[in-house]
Order: structure tokens, then C-alpha cells, then sequence
């Protein structure tokens, strides 16, 4: 399940080229954690574009944020389906975080690249990450992981719904994964 994720200048640098950034928007950086912001790309007039939307849908008063939903099911389910249909879109990221069953934070990153793509749905300015069985390595740590696609797949992914329905069903690119430490901030 993801339920953090990390933006870097250097990832939304890398993103931005893939989409029109509106100049009056500011992309939230550092952790991204559900009920916050973050920079999404999405379906605009002419191509793709980005903009601000809250992580997790509150569909329900009487529910938790809906953070994830399951890749399996999704295009079938009456409540995310509609969704679906209409309003896919990406969300990059420098990383996401998983735990392990001992609670230790890991750090997924795609090798060699400074952003990772994962799949989406907005609903209610809120956006959903679509989650898949893990790869072999992502396995050891946590059995789902979000669906990660490749740069020459956004595009498709947001505005081709026969494509958007087989990308859900591929095994995400391998992931480079190492403990995450926290480093107490120097004043001096």
C-alpha cells in the first residue's frame, strides 16, 4: 500500500517536461502524506497539463481517506469505476515509501531516473494510487505496490482508456529499494 510519497525539485523538473505547468501554480515539495497536496498531471486542452489535488478521497464522511485502490478491481467497482472512465491521471514522484512487516521504512526508487510515474484517479479534486501485487523487487517488503509506469506510458495512461485498461494488468518496472533514515536536521 502506498501511503507516502517523496517530490523533489529535481522529480517535478523531470515530470514537468511530460505536461504544461500553469504559472500560477506552486508544486508542493518533500513528503507527501494522505489529506495533503501534491502536483498531479493530468488531461488538459491541448496535451497534458498539471495541477494541485488533494492525496486521498474522502468518498464517505463516516470513512477513512481512500488512499489506494486495487488495479484488480477498479475499473469494475461502483465506486471507483466511474472514475476511472473520466478522470485518470499520474502522479510523479522522486519515490515511494513501503514498510516492512518489522515496521522499517524503504525507500523505492526506478534505477537510474529522478522521477517515478504512478497511476491514478482524480475524483473530487482528491487523487487515488492505483496498487498492483508486488514485484519481485518490491516482494520481500510489502505485497502491493503502486502501479509505476513508464515515461512513454502517461500519456496513454491519461487519455486512452483501452490502453489505461492493459496497463493495469502489467508488472510494474523493477524498483531500487534501500532503508530510509532519517538525518536530524544541523543548525550549525
Amino acid at each position: 500500500m502506498c501511503g507516502r510519497f517523496q517530490m523533489t525539485p529535481e522529480a517535478w523538473a523531470a515530470a514537468s517536461r511530460l505536461a504544461s505547468v500553469p504559472d500560477f501554480i506552486e508544486i508542493p515539495l518533500g513528503f507527501i502524506y494522505p489529506g495533503t497536496p501534491a502536483g498531479i498531471l493530468t488531461a488538459g486542452k491541448e496535451g497534458l497539463t498539471s495541477r494541485i489535488a488533494r492525496f486521498g478521497w474522502k468518498w464517505n464522511p463516516d470513512k477513512r481517506l481512500q488512499i489506494n485502490a486495487r488495479c484488480e478491481t477498479v475499473w469494475n467497482s461502483p465506486l471507483f469505476g466511474p472514475w476511472m472512465k473520466k478522470d485518470r491521471v499520474v502522479i510523479p514522484a522522486s519515490c515511494f515509501f513501503e514498510w516492512t512487516p518489522d515496521k522499517e521504512m524503504i525507500r523505492c526508487m526506478e534505477p537510474g531516473s529522478k522521477v517515478l510515474y504512478m497511476a491514478g484517479f482524480l475524483a473530487e479534486n482528491s487523487f487515488v494510487i492505483l496498487t498492483t501485487a508486488a514485484n519481485a523487487s518490491i516482494r520481500d517488503i510489502h505485497h502491493r505496490m503502486p502501479l509505476v509506469l513508464l515515461p512513454e506510458q502517461v500519456a496513454p495512461w491519461i487519455q486512452d482508456e483501452t490502453a489505461a485498461r492493459r496497463m493495469t494488468q502489467l508488472v510494474p518496472p523493477g524498483m531500487e529499494t534501500a532503508p530510509y533514515l532519517f538525518q536530524q536536521p544541523r543548525l550549525f
